[in-house]
């Protein structure tokens, strides 16, 4: 049986799910002290703040997922052989494509 939450940023879901259960939900001193002092220290001394509002599925999107502004890419003629850039292919220009 799960008797304590040591709570550091993690998911409100699993929070509110430990808060429903009345476990104890502490912070990483609680054990490194009651370690460091051989004894089970009171949790209330170690409690987190409890949001107010613990809303389960409302979670923020990373920005790494958020879909980026589309660059110009301009071919560099230096960068192919001559053989494969002729007089008309030097002045296009390729966007790169929207990603989904």
């Amino acid at each position: 049986n799960v008797t304590h939450l040591v709570f550091k940023n993690g998911s409100t879901a699993t929070l509110q799910r430990a808060y429903s259960k009345c476990i104890h939900v502490v912070n990483l001193l609680w054990i490194t002290r009651s370690q460091t002092l051989g004894c089970k220290l009171d949790e209330k001394q170690f409690a987190i703040d409890r949001p107010t509002n613990l809303s389960v599925g409302l979670r923020k999107r990373r920005k790494s997922m958020e879909p980026g502004r589309v660059k110009e890419l301009v071919l560099d003629p230096r960068r192919f052989s001559s053989s494969w850039i002729t007089g008309e292919f030097v002045n296009m220009r390729h966007y790169a494509p929207a990603m989904a």
